[in-house]
């Protein structure tokens, strides 16, 4: 859904998607940028994806456009605002970001792959890259600039605490409850959380460290997951617990509760909440028109 005001379905001049402010963006540019999300949306949920009902009675279809035409907007609105304040991705930048980003998936044959099948093409890549980091660089430039209060942040926190605590916890995770009831017995006997987590869970991505999952606060994991760790106390081991991914034993290590342990954290969100009000103020005062 748009999150600002546009003159939708203009009368269609030629060649043109969408005007924002002097800046075009063409049929061309939108139709490739459908074609690469609906592709996306095709092959992780099926080729009748796009003509399912989504919210507000709009197809996945039409919510799709909705969302390019927003995506759009916003590149246009940043670009034309980091040459004013002079922000910019230089080539080193950007191919820096492009190798990274080939070796994280195994080499050059793996990121020709990728381009393969997902139809993309090397130039619309880099183009995207260069975009991503161009609005990572505005982000930050802007946000540099905001100045907060300590009395602002206190009342941040005390008004969002729920969201901002954190937690630091390991778990075990199991495909049957027997074998879970089983290791959390030989806890609760005093056999080492780590070792047995190393042992016995399914979950080889926090296993190798013992089960630790580290930090993290609402929201970010499995609701019934969440909702018993954070219920538990420090040292505590939780009863077996049964998720959709299987039965789990949770140990609370740490928790972060008070303001000055998550003062940087507060202040970020701030910063995040204000740099989103930025851009809607610059949407607001854009005159923004779409022909399709």
């Amino acid at each position: 859904v748009s999150l600002f005001p546009i003159s939708a379905c203009a009368k269609n001049t030629e060649g043109i998607a969408i005007q924002v402010n002097k800046e075009i963006i063409t049929i061309e540019d939108y139709e490739r940028e459908f074609e690469v999300y609906k592709n996306l949306y095709e092959r992780q949920y099926g080729e009748d994806a796009l003509s399912q009902e989504g919210i507000n009675g709009k197809t996945i279809a039409q919510e799709l456009r909705d969302n390019i035409v927003s995506k759009l907007v916003t590149e246009v609105i940043i670009e034309k605002e980091s040459r004013d304040k002079g922000f910019e991705i230089t080539e080193e930048e950007l191919q820096e970001s492009i190798d990274e980003y080939k070796e994280s998936i195994g080499g050059e044959e793996k990121y020709l792959e990728f381009l393969d099948d997902n139809s993309l093409t090397e130039e619309y890549f880099r183009e995207n890259i260069r975009k991503t980091l161009l609005l990572e660089k505005h982000k930050e430039n802007i946000m540099k600039d905001f100045e907060i209060t300590e009395d602002e942040a206190i009342k941040y926190f005390n008004t969002n605490k729920e969201s901002i605590v954190e937690i630091r916890a390991s778990h075990i995770l199991f495909s049957n409850e027997d074998d879970a009831k089983r290791v959390r017995e030989q806890l609760i006997n005093g056999e080492d959380f780590e070792e047995l987590a190393k042992l016995e869970s399914l979950d080889s991505v926090s296993a190798i460290n013992g089960g630790d999952l580290g930090y993290f606060s609402r929201g970010s994991r499995i609701p019934e997951f969440e909702e018993k760790a954070f219920k538990l106390e420090t040292g505590e081991i939780s009863d077996v617990l049964k998720t959709e991914v299987g039965y789990h034993i949770i140990l609370v290590k740490d928790k972060k509760e008070d303001y000055k342990e998550l003062e940087d954290k507060t202040i970020s969100m701030i910063k995040e909440q204000k740099y989103i009000e930025y851009l809607d103020s610059l949407r607001e005062n854009a005159k923004i028109t779409v022909y399709i």
